[in-house]
């Protein structure tokens, strides 16, 4: 296994245990919210470590689903700012 292969390789892992570790810590020990600042890096580090990882594996339709979970999470990043500063200003 090349350098390159060996990065794909562990992006996998590691992308999988981002989000693994993150939805645990939500679902089973509630260390998480699902709207935490934490919750939401986790998911989207995660979910961007599987687009790579997919995309060089050429398996496009989890390059899509992962995608559009680190998506949903900048999203979820970009409304809690929002709010944090709504919050600030009153």
């Amino acid at each position: 296994m090349n350098e390159t292969n060996l990065l794909i390789y562990l992006s996998g892992w590691l992308g999988v245990s981002l989000i693994l570790v993150g939805f645990s810590l939500n679902v089973l020990v509630k260390r998480f919210t699902s709207e935490s600042k934490t919750f939401l890096i986790v998911n989207f580090l995660g979910a961007s470590l599987l687009v790579a990882n997919s995309y060089f594996s050429e398996l496009y339709h989890y390059t899509l689903l992962n995608a559009f979970w680190a998506t949903v999470a900048v999203v979820g990043l970009i409304k809690n700012h929002a709010t944090d500063n709504a919050d600030a200003k009153q």
